[in-house]
């Protein structure tokens, strides 16, 4: 796609954990143990490899560093867990006795969710009907049991056989990372021996874990980008490059090296391919007319956002959830182009959560503004009363390929379409 004479093009990157990471995620856990995200976020890498820069002697006001740092030429996106591993919906659901894609699978409750809440159809409760042993203290015979719902991430895998809920569908594996908790005490500077009343304890990513990602860049700034990332290569023949990334980086934590970056296709920021929109879109349709039994002609499609999104209304307030009308201020301000065919989308069904996004500015040392976001893995149903396809796949189109809201350069903001 074009961007100011250039071409954007989307590189691959994979990151091996050396160290503990701690990212805060504003969260508690164990009682009031900070959390840590459970991925490795694109604005970490890009503040990471910006101090980087800046200590190599980089100049901040120069055109170099804007056009790397603080402008979309550049953007980078969320590393998560496993090999191209993607955050599950949040309309995802699993047996409470055998969760997971190797126990009793797992439903996308999307279909029924609007079949129920769009077309008034009388659907019962999902839930598990697979036989559940006796021997199982938890299970109940061959009862049904109740379905939860199963976060974390998952990623497709051609080479593993079907998936056992169709046995026609490809395999589906969970990607959860493992973490610990991390006790620490402050030192006391004269004596160098543990201070009174200062034990602390923070949540980190266990070392020796795979993260995978995508980086989207112009192609007249890719070398540069190369450069950066891998400036020599290393004794054993491999390009890596290290970076410490978190909380407590001064304590040992932090450490990550990254590997790769290659050249992955005419895809978006988390790996989608546009292309297949119209396949994807029209199967969607068919699925959801055959779940809900209904002949309804009108179009409707599905955004499940693969990152957080920042999204403002025209009064700069932050929205919890993605109104049709918000994204077309969004794309008209920074395109220039009018998405009219938004004008006419509805929003019908939303299963989403929202959080509050905070960080620390490494160079004025104090913490970022405050910003509400969409979470990841949410999805939100639209129908579409218009008649005009190929505007609607086009815009579509658009949407994916270079997402909607604020700080698309730090991995927010993108979505996918009828996944």
């Amino acid at each position: 796609m074009a961007v100011k004479g250039g071409f954007m093009r989307t590189l691959l990157l994979s990151a091996t954990s050396l160290s503990p990471v701690a990212v805060s995620s504003r969260h508690k856990v164990a009682g009031d143990v900070p959390g840590t995200l459970h991925y490795l976020p694109g604005s970490a890498i890009r503040g990471a490899l910006a101090t980087n820069f800046m200590r190599a002697g980089g100049d901040e006001k120069k055109d170099e560093f804007l056009r790397l740092f603080l402008s979309d030429e550049v953007r980078f996106g969320n590393l998560y867990p496993g090999k191209n591993g993607k955050p599950l919906p949040l309309t995802a659901w699993t047996c409470k006795l055998r969760p997971g894609f190797n126990g009793h699978g797992v439903w996308d409750l999307l279909l029924a969710l609007a079949a129920k809440r769009v077309f008034g159809r009388d659907i019962n409760a999902p839930v598990c009907r697979e036989n559940h042993a006796r021997s199982d203290q938890r299970g109940s015979g061959d009862g049904q049991v109740d379905l939860e719902r199963f976060t974390g991430f998952y990623s497709y895998d051609s080479e593993r056989g079907t998936w056992r809920k169709s046995g026609t569908k490809p395999t589906y594996s969970l990607h959860e990372p493992d973490t610990r908790i991390l006790a620490r005490t402050s030192i006391c500077s004269p004596l160098g021996t543990a201070k009174y009343g200062q034990l602390y304890s923070l949540e980190a990513l266990e070392e020796g874990q795979l993260f995978w990602g995508y980086i989207y860049c112009r192609d007249d700034v890719e070398s540069k980008l190369q450069s950066l990332f891998f400036p020599e290569r290393r004794s054993d023949g491999q390009e890596g490059r290290l970076l410490f990334l978190g909380t407590a980086r001064n304590r040992g934590l932090g450490k990550v090296e990254l590997y790769e970056l290659s050249y992955a296709g005419d895809v978006n920021l988390y790996g989608r391919n546009p292309a297949d929109l119209k396949k994807r879109l029209q199967t969607f349709n068919e699925n959801l007319r055959s779940h809900a039994g209904e002949s309804d002609r009108k179009t409707y499609f599905s955004l499940t956002l693969d990152s957080d999104v920042i999204l403002q209304d025209d009064l700069l307030r932050y929205m919890s959830y993605l109104d049709p009308r918000a994204m077309r201020e969004d794309l008209r301000s920074r395109t220039g182009e009018d998405h009219e065919w938004l004008e006419r989308v509805e929003l019908v069904l939303q299963v989403s959560s929202n959080r509050r996004l905070s960080g620390w500015n490494e160079k004025h040392g104090l913490p970022k503004d405050e910003a509400l976001a969409v979470s990841m893995g949410s999805v939100f149903l639209y129908r579409y009363d218009g008649d005009d396809d190929v505007t609607l796949v086009s815009g579509l189109q658009e949407l994916e390929k270079e997402g909607l809201g604020q700080r698309r350069n730090e991995g927010f903001g993108y979505v996918c379409v009828c996944d």
